[in-house]
């Protein structure tokens, strides 16, 4: 065996991650999300007919402000620093939405008590240009800053997502379907085992 593949199956082996940290991306659907006090309305969209996919969507509506909650534990290979985030929704009609995600400043940790209020949040202007179509917005991810915990600590994220329909830059005359948010975080080796 050479020595470069040596190396490299040392560092596999320890879960090590040969070329620095690297992306992941985690999806959470809005079918794990429970509802805020004021929640969207939720229905299994179809935008041609019933021979095409039946989307799970959450409609956010366009006068009132509605929330949607969501946790999950970070995976034990976070590197405990900041994440991104990104809304994957589709549209019934054209303008902006403002989505809203919303999480404490340090996640909740391995026997840890519950927060307070949520203290970061990140807004994110997402324009729709037509009927039916899905929005992902690769590129346009929402930095969302946080505390710094050790990397590899268990770490529980909670959060909220909304649609801010009474911001003067929401002008999206319908319901925003919110399908899901995902979630991109830096891992600092290859494994989820813990030690």
């Amino acid at each position: 065996m050479s020595t470069m593949n040596a190396l490299l199956r040392r560092a596999i082996d320890s879960g090590a991650i040969p070329s620095g940290e690297s992306e992941q991306t985690i999806f959470a659907p809005i079918g794990f999300m429970t509802d805020g006090a004021v929640a969207p309305e939720r229905q299994d969209l179809s935008y041609v007919n019933d021979n095409y996919p039946r989307i799970p969507v959450a409609s956010f509506d366009s006068s009132v402000i509605e929330t949607l909650h969501g946790n999950f534990p970070m995976p034990p290979s976070w590197d405990g620093g900041d994440f991104a985030v990104q809304f994957v929704w589709a549209s019934p009609s054209s303008g902006s939405v403002v989505w809203r995600f919303s999480t404490f400043s340090t996640p909740i940790a391995d026997q840890g008590r519950w927060g307070n209020a949520f203290n970061v949040t990140v807004d994110s202007v997402d324009a729709a240009l037509d009927n039916g179509e899905l929005y992902i917005n690769y590129g346009a991810w929402s930095q969302v800053a946080l505390g710094t915990p050790a990397a590899g600590t268990r770490r529980f994220l909670a959060f909220s997502a909304q649609r801010r329909a009474t911001d003067g830059a929401d002008t999206h005359s319908g319901d925003a379907h919110l399908i899901g948010v995902n979630i991109r975080y830096r891992a600092s080796r290859l494994s989820d085992q813990e030690a």
